[in-house]
């Protein structure tokens, strides 16, 4: 079948070709080999860990030793209604153990010693307005005690703590429809009694997420709650009685589903944390006057603020904020000043729909961690605290200038030797470069320069197109392509668009995507083969003498949205082929470059919805294997090319629905390996190859929600390439530290 086509020359240039086949494809490239490396004793990155709790579904989550061992345990409340008892072992892992059936769905659980033994006891209040109390025994059990009590239907929360100053937990429920609370008074041996209706002055229609503690600084315990309906807390004042008797309002916005207490700046007063989910702000509740609360901060967090937790996270004895962003699948770690907090906070990715927050040292390294529930799923996440402060995890980096980066990718491109960053939003024309900087343990991405396309980018890719050495850019638009020429020297970052009138792109067509960057036609220049997922064809740009100068375009209809793009040698015969994934009609089509254009020859069938295609050799034949996501069968199919043109198919699970994709060689063995973003599961698994056509066990560590587009760079300076991933709904990119081991 290769019998009308030009032989490649062969030349030097063959070797700049096939390291081009790792940077032509999308913005989530793989960087190719890695030369003599020494090879890596293991790979990883850093990200937070998911720990399995033992319950079906979670409902609410607390942290106690209950063994008196040293080590933090969990005690999950399900939503199958149970409560699951999982005893730490150390390191943060968990052994389940007890499981105790509850009747009926939970509400809430918190933990105290009601009996004064010494022993953590537990009372869970279940939805139907059943509190049920349960004994520990010290050991990692705990049994019911006494009958079950009714604190009334529709409970919305509640809360173990000592209200009325007689050193014995009390109990104080929230109910749905109600804004007052019901207070059940401990007394002292694991009963309660009372039913003592709390009815604040100013309230809406439900309020809850009890708080208690000192917050006028009168020595007397009050207690206070997040009015949903009215935007405000409403704190009750405790007086001589020991009873709130008096009540004060705060205006805090709309929506307020998340409240937290703690004392900021050690003056022994608690000051309040609420957040509203309408105003997208949080705001600091302290002492404005004698006697009198008022807001004292504000922070305005990037996403709808829900669940709240006061910890020291850093180490420095100083309380920190955590705030789950609902709207983002993100934590913002606000950094206490001592009766204040930085603006700016510390933002991580968080897997499932995150509620609210609990600080403890679960892995018994001495530095406080921070576990984040996962409502409805079986795990938490963890975020281990590091011995030099800060939690480990990986890190959102704000795009200046555009609302909601999605597409990534990387190259030098201030000509410095080191990687750098471009991104871009499918909702905004500007495309920012950024260059990596380490600070402590962290990383940060500082812009480097902003460019003004005129046309909504649709993705970003590097490439250096001309052959002078600097890496270029590829820009599908809105409408078609346009390129960005490398014009830096020295100290200046500059680029040259071409075309340059905002009106104007190469080769025009509806829905350009994926990009591959290569001399398709072996004639030493380098060409542009554009994939149009909305008209359903590919481009071919044949590269002209004058630098960025191309012929006219050459199009070839591919029906089913072609999508992916892969460029190689697929049968060994030395001449390239092109591939290119169809969303819609589950196949790689594999195409020739003539002179005549693009001509299909062979349609391999993959799983549906197939979107992201790389090229790689995996079974070192010399003949260019490709991988491809499917989107719609949460498996990558890696396709073993054959001689005579034909392919072998591997199939390997890849979480639910993977998109973002990279062939590279991660381990250093010389060997290419494949990494993917899963959608839909906020993962990312690592299959490392072994040279020979067969894949090891994938490596899987938690990402990114709704993951796109991901690209290897070393951010960092350490010889590492560092993992950045961006996303359709984060509104940020993410960056991982590659914290692999050398021996």
């Amino acid at each position: 079948m290769r019998a009308h086509r030009s032989r490649l020359v062969r030349s030097s240039f063959l070797g700049s070709i096939v390291s081009l086949l790792a940077l032509g494809a999308c913005a989530n490239h793989g960087r190719g080999r890695l030369g003599q490396l020494t090879p890596l004793a293991s790979i990883a990155f850093e990200s937070r860990t998911l720990v399995a709790t033992g319950a079906v579904g979670t409902a609410c989550v607390v942290a106690l030793d209950a063994d008196r061992d040293g080590r933090q345990d969990l005690v999950t409340a399900g939503l199958e209604g149970a409560i699951v008892v999982a005893l730490g072992q150390g390191g943060g892992t968990l052994a389940v153990g007890q499981t105790i059936p509850l009747g009926a769905q939970p509400a809430s659980l918190d933990a105290a010693d009601l009996d004064a033994d010494g022993d953590l006891d537990l009372v869970a209040v279940l939805v139907d307005g059943t509190a049920i109390v349960l004994k520990g025994d010290g050991r990692g059990g705990f049994a019911r005690f006494g009958s079950p009590f009714s604190v009334g239907p529709g409970v919305l929360d509640a809360k173990l703590g000592d209200l009325d100053g007689d050193a014995v937990p009390d109990l104080v429920v929230s109910q749905t429809g109600r804004s007052d609370f019901t207070l059940w008074l401990g007394v002292g041996d694991a009963t309660f009694v009372g039913n003592i209706g709390l009815v604040p002055t100013a309230r809406g229609a439900t309020a809850g997420f009890p708080q208690i503690g000192d917050f006028d600084g009168d020595g007397r315990k009050d207690l206070a709650m997040a009015d949903f309906e009215l935007g405000q807390v409403i704190v009750l004042l405790g007086d001589s009685s020991g009873l709130p008797a008096r009540d004060a309002s705060i205006a805090v916005g709309a929506q307020c589903f998340g409240l937290a207490s703690g004392d900021l700046d050690g003056d022994g007063r608690v000051e309040l944390i609420a957040s509203s989910l309408a105003t997208k702000k949080i705001a600091v509740i302290g002492r404005v006057g004698p006697g009198t609360l008022g807001v004292v901060q504000e922070l305005t967090p990037i996403g709808a603020p829900y669940g709240l937790r006061l910890a020291d996270l850093d180490g420095d004895a100083i309380p920190d904020l955590a705030a789950v962003l609902l709207d983002r699948h993100a934590l913002a770690v606000f950094r206490g000043l001592g009766g204040a907090f930085a603006l700016q906070p510390t933002e991580l990715p968080v897997s499932g729909s995150a509620t609210t927050p609990l600080a403890t040292d679960l892995d018994g390294d001495g530095a406080r961690d921070l576990i984040v529930p996962a409502h409805n799923a079986p795990v938490v996440n963890l975020f281990r605290g590091r011995s030099s402060g800060g939690l480990a995890g990986g890190r959102f980096h704000q795009v200046p200038g555009i609302a909601s980066p999605v597409t990534v990718d990387a190259g030098d491109f201030d000509g410095d030797g080191r990687d750098d960053v471009v991104t871009a939003g499918f909702t905004d024309t500007l495309v920012v470069l950024s260059i990596g900087r380490k600070v402590g343990e962290d990383l940060q991405l500082v812009p480097l320069a902003t460019i003004d396309l005129g046309r909504l980018v649709q993705n970003v890719h590097a490439a250096d197109v001309d052959r002078d050495g600097r890496m270029d850019l590829v820009i599908p638009v809105e409408g078609g392509v346009k390129i960005l020429a490398n014009r830096s020297t020295g100290l200046v970052t500059a680029f040259e668009t071409i075309p340059a009138r905002a009106d104007d792109v190469l080769a025009p067509g509806a829905g350009p995507f994926e990009v591959v960057v290569g001399d398709v036609d072996g004639d030493h220049l380098r060409d542009l083969v554009i994939a149009y997922h909305v008209d359903s064809k590919l481009t071919l740009l044949r590269g002209r003498s004058a630098p960025f100068t191309f012929a006219s375009p050459l199009d070839a209809a591919v029906p089913g949205r072609s999508f992916g793009l892969a460029l190689g040698d697929f049968d060994g015969d030395g001449l390239f082929e092109i591939a290119t994934s169809r969303l819609e009609q589950a196949t790689v089509t594999i195409l020739e470059p003539t002179a005549a254009g693009l001509v299909p020859s062979i349609d391999i069938p993959v799983g549906p919805g197939p979107n992201f295609l790389r090229a790689g050799d995996f079974d070192a034949d010399g003949a260019t294997d490709l991988v491809v996501s499917g989107g719609g069968s949460d498996t990558i199919t890696v396709l073993m090319s054959l001689r005579g043109g034909s392919f072998r198919s591997v199939v390997i699970p890849a979480g639910s629905g993977p998109t973002a994709l990279l062939a590279a060689d991660l381990n250093r063995d010389g060997f290419d390996d494949v990494m993917v973003a899963a959608q839909g599961s906020s993962e990312c698994r690592i299959v490392l190859g072994d040279g020979r056509g067969g894949f090891a066990a994938p490596i899987v560590f938690p990402a990114l929600h709704q993951a796109v587009a991901a690209a290897l760079a070393d951010l960092d300076g350490d010889g590492l390439d560092d993992l950045l991933v961006g996303s359709f709904e984060t509104r940020a990119i993410a960056t991982f530290i590659n914290r692999s081991r050398r021996d």
